[in-house]
């Protein structure tokens, strides 16, 4: 089933419609009614209201609880950079600066990565056989170590 926009409903009648449902919360029948005369579902105004609330609650909200939750999000971008990007700490750290992000000093990038990488286990000295398998699209391949299919 495909869905679409309709074009009747742009985005001023849709504020009108949240502004309606938002002054009319709580009183009994408006919101069917609001519905009826936009001829459109309850179920679609109450999601109106719902992402009304949830964009004033971003915009309002304060700008310095917002902040240190992007740390995670950094992290993880260096990661990508450096792993799947290739890229080189000094053009992780130019990029980094051309998105407002802070640390984003060589030294610190480099220190960071390199504790990052003093977490993960050691793959050259593997005390049991291990089977590793390396999914990928549609193709199934099988890596094993001599002697383990034997």
């Amino acid at each position: 089933m495909k869905f679409t926009r309709r074009p009747d409903l742009d985005p001023d009648t849709r504020i009108e419609i949240v502004k309606l449902a938002w002054l009319h919360q709580g009183v009994y029948g408006k919101m069917t009614q609001i519905a009826q005369s936009y001829h459109i579902s309850r179920t679609f105004l109450y999601q109106l209201l719902v992402a009304a609330h949830l964009q004033l609650h971003i915009l309002l909200s304060e700008e310095q609880r917002r902040v240190p939750n992007a740390q995670p999000h950094v992290e993880q971008l260096v990661l990508l950079l450096r792993l799947e990007g290739r890229c080189s700490i000094p053009s992780i750290a130019s990029i980094l600066k051309h998105l407002g992000h802070q640390p984003n000093s060589l030294g610190y990038l480099s220190a960071w990565l390199q504790r990052s990488g003093r977490l993960l286990p050691s793959t050259l000295s593997m005390a049991s056989k291990k089977w590793v398998f390396y999914l990928s699209d549609e193709i199934f391949g099988i890596v094993s170590w001599p002697n383990l299919l034997s």
